[in-house]
């Protein structure tokens, strides 16, 4: 069945359980001044902000296939210059045409908009257009953090893609490796950026890389999938998802205290789920009755991740300016129902036309 779809649909229900988190994390967006409470009780138990890191994992994971798993070894400099511009190129295609219309959207709806609280002011909604736009919103963000700040992970990982070939192929394949292991373990204790930490955070990368070498390392993967569990499909579908959204859970144990441990440990449930999703050993599989909307909705995460909150405060402007009451709840649900339709739209008319759907993420041990 994964196959007649060419995606892991495995991973492509991590991300549905990842964006899932993020409108969580969202969710104040989606409130009214009819029970304008509406799920607050949700941060007091879960810090759904961290569905961005199993995105992060699923991405790093990715990145070690394109990069490691594709470039060749002892390649000439003139070979390397020109793997890294095809990937730059790739990725640019892949991520910049629906990145940019979004933003667009949100600066012209923004400046349309008298709402200056919901928008913020003109200047401000321009810089962040502009940071937006050369992935650089993550650093504005710290400088000047907003509700419509959502595109800083986007500048992140953008920003990832860019150090990981110009890394590896400057240290070599081997030290790489070892430094993304060295890495990984510094990152339990600390992580960069001080108190803006969460602007800069690369945890998650680091351990999708780690994922991609233990399933990729002829030995390792196949001890891995010869020890796996046998899951039943159900059970393992509903593990993954309790799994995922509970690990987020555990910064409120912590007290928010020990934040990078915090991270990491989450960082590291959700590569052990891709390890076990990418070898398809029968730990983690998703019923055949869901594979297609997990298919699906895996495939849209991306548009939704970039329309979301410009969709919601677009209905918010429209709300407000008519004075219409609705509950929460009735807002909530509508405003979820217009982002899946805006961003299935966003998908097949902008981000399809701009690159072919590909298998991802299936192993192949080498």
């Amino acid at each position: 069945m994964a196959g007649k779809y060419n995606k892991n649909i495995e991973i492509q229900l991590m991300r549905i359980i990842s964006i899932a988190l993020v409108v969580m994390a969202h969710q104040a967006s989606l409130r009214t001044n009819i029970h304008p409470h509406f799920g607050e009780s949700l941060g007091a138990v879960l810090r759904p902000w961290l569905g961005v890191d199993i995105f992060f994992v699923i991405s790093g994971y990715f990145m070690g296939y394109m990069v490691l798993g594709k470039s060749k070894p002892n390649m000439e400099l003139a070979e390397k210059v020109s793997f890294s511009l095809d990937f730059f190129r790739k990725r640019f295609l892949r991520l910049f045409p629906a990145a940019f219309f979004w933003i667009t959207v949100t600066l012209t709806a923004g400046l349309i908009s008298s709402d200056r609280g919901l928008w913020g002011d003109q200047t401000s909604l321009f810089y962040k257009w502009l940071t937006s736009i050369f992935y650089i919103r993550n650093f504005e963000n710290a400088v000047s953090p907003s509700p419509l700040g959502w595109y800083w992970s986007l500048s992140l990982e953008n920003q990832f893609y860019i150090v990981l070939p110009l890394l590896f192929f400057t240290i070599g394949k081997k030290f790489f490796i070892f430094c993304i292991y060295a890495l990984a373990g510094v990152l339990l204790f600390w992580l960069p950026g001080g108190v803006d930490w969460g602007w800069y955070r690369p945890t998650g990368f680091i351990w999708g890389l780690i994922a991609y070498h233990l399933v990729n390392t002829q030995g390792i993967g196949d001890i891995i999938r010869a020890k796996a569990p046998q899951i039943p499909a159900t059970l393992s579908f509903f593990l993954l998802i309790f799994g995922l959204v509970a690990s987020t859970a555990i910064p409120a144990a912590f007290q928010n205290q020990m934040m990078p441990f915090s991270i990491s440990i989450v960082s590291i449930l959700a590569c052990v789920c891709v390890v076990y999703a990418a070898l398809k050993c029968g730990t983690l599989t998703v019923p055949k009755p869901l594979v297609f909307l997990s298919y699906w909705g895996g495939e849209i995460t991306y548009s939704f991740y970039l329309c979301h909150i410009v969709v919601w405060d677009i209905m918010q402007d429209i709300r407000q300016s008519y004075g219409l009451r609705i509950s929460s709840e009735l807002f909530a649900v509508s405003g979820i129902c217009m982002a899946i339709l805006f961003a299935t739209l966003s998908y097949f008319f902008i981000e399809l036309p701009f690159y072919r759907k590909k298998s991802d993420l299936e192993p192949s041990l080498k």
